[in-house]
């Protein structure tokens, strides 16, 4: 907004030098030679018209002498001031004064007409921060919804709104409501799902009944097919997760950006299904079964498991933890204030920057003991148990921001396996 207003300004000041500086010139314009000569030309013919008029008698030698004296005197003054703009007592002319007031008026009236004329026709509600702005346009959508509650499809775009946002508890009531009003609709019970998932940071429950609803009003429901397939890991049914993701992989453009992604879920699930020792069946009885039986009755049988897993049952399998300690250097002990935010974060070593696990605490509280495990998933597709070696990080953010920001502190181990204990981060670097 401030480049705005600073382009403003210099547009604004070259509006008013087109229009002043004609003025000004206009005020001090040397006509020059043209001027003078004919000035001289007029004295001559003045001079020439006293001396008929003392041949003639007309005029006294006296006369003479005085109307010489006058003539001669002003043709000094005009050869003073050729342009006219003084009078013979030195003071500016009208039209010299006229032209020094319409550029003081032009100066003046120029930016106040372009002001003004902006507030009239232009959208000066667009010169608010583009977040600032959506945030407005969400609490407005908000509050029409409340006033019209029977609109669905407000209501879907309000979740994701909310999604955008990180507003994800509203997000989750808004998908609530407009379940409600369409309780057909696949797709919507499908995000509603993975919502509803990402606050409670498991597929288990409520998230698993939607997905198998989903499924069963429509069986090539992708975003149901993704979610199922990440619950059948869930509850370590490894081969069963691995058949909806062949079921997915069917539908999707061959050597599309969806198709390398079910590609690598699969991998994913294969390297999990290994580091915990279990064997996988063979690819093609897994392929049969997924093609014997439909992916509504394949999403189905995960959910004994499931539920178990959620009541706390004893087949239930502890999740997967990292545990350590954090701390900061003595030499960047001055640079941090107590109040300041410190994030503890663990990613995968070669995949997406999105943390699997994440921890907030603040400067004040280190040294920290920390562990990070599932229950701190961002995503229900990205969680530490589907990694066997991860980047465990530890940042004081000076902003506040869940981003990096140059000045931040950072510590950073790598590689941890999954399931370790007693990693130590200090915090001891820039960023830069």
């Amino acid at each position: 907004m401030t480049l705005f207003w600073i382009l403003c300004a210099l547009l604004v000041l070259l509006a008013v030098a087109f229009v002043v500086l004609p003025l000004l010139r206009a005020t001090r314009i040397d006509i020059g030679p043209a001027r003078a000569a004919l000035n001289a030309e007029v004295y001559r013919d003045q001079l020439q018209e006293l001396d008929r008029e003392l041949a003639d008698g007309v005029l006294s030698a006296e006369q003479h002498a005085i109307a010489r004296a006058e003539l001669d005197r002003r043709a000094l003054v005009e050869a003073a001031d050729p342009a006219g703009v003084s009078t013979s007592d030195g003071t500016p002319t009208t039209t010299a004064r006229r032209g020094r007031w319409l550029a003081s008026g032009a100066l003046a009236m120029v930016p106040v007409l372009a002001v003004t004329g902006y507030l009239a026709l232009g959208n000066p509600a667009a010169l608010a921060p583009p977040d600032r702005q959506f945030l407005e346009m969400v609490d407005a959508l908000a509050e029409k919804m409340n006033a019209n509650p029977g609109d669905p499809e407000g209501w879907v775009m309000l979740a994701r709104a909310y999604q955008i946002t990180g507003r994800m508890k509203e997000s989750v009531a808004a998908f609530e409501k407009a379940s409600a009003l369409r309780p057909d609709d696949a797709n919507l019970l499908a995000a509603h799902a993975d919502a509803l998932a990402m606050v409670q940071g498991s597929l288990s429950g409520k998230p698993f009944e939607l997905i198998v609803k989903a499924l069963k009003l429509d069986p090539d429901n992708q975003t149901g097919l993704a979610l199922a397939a990440t619950a059948a890991m869930e509850s370590g049914q490894f081969d069963e997760s691995i058949a909806l993701w062949r079921r997915l992989a069917a539908l999707v453009e061959p050597g599309s950006r969806d198709r390398t992604a079910v590609d690598e879920a699969i991998e994913q699930v294969r390297q999990v299904a290994l580091a915990k020792g279990v064997k996988l069946a063979d690819p093609a009885s897994a392929v049969v079964s997924a093609g014997s039986s439909t992916p509504a009755k394949a999403a189905a049988a995960v959910a004994p498991a499931a539920a178990t897993t959620a009541s706390g049952g004893s087949t239930a399998t502890p999740s997967p933890s990292i545990s350590g300690e954090v701390s900061l250097s003595a030499e960047l002990q001055r640079q941090a204030k107590p109040d300041e935010a410190v994030f503890i974060f663990a990613r995968a070593v070669d995949g997406p920057p999105l943390p699997l696990a994440v921890l907030r605490a603040t400067v004040k509280d280190l040294p920290l003991r920390f562990t990070l495990d599932d229950s701190m998933s961002m995503a229900p597709t990205a969680k530490l148990s589907m990694h066997r070696q991860v980047v465990v990080s530890a940042r004081v953010s000076r902003s506040g921001q869940a981003m990096p920001q140059p000045g931040d502190l950072i510590g950073t181990v790598q590689p941890v396996a999954v399931g370790a204990t007693g990693v130590q981060v200090r915090i001891a670097d820039v960023v830069r």
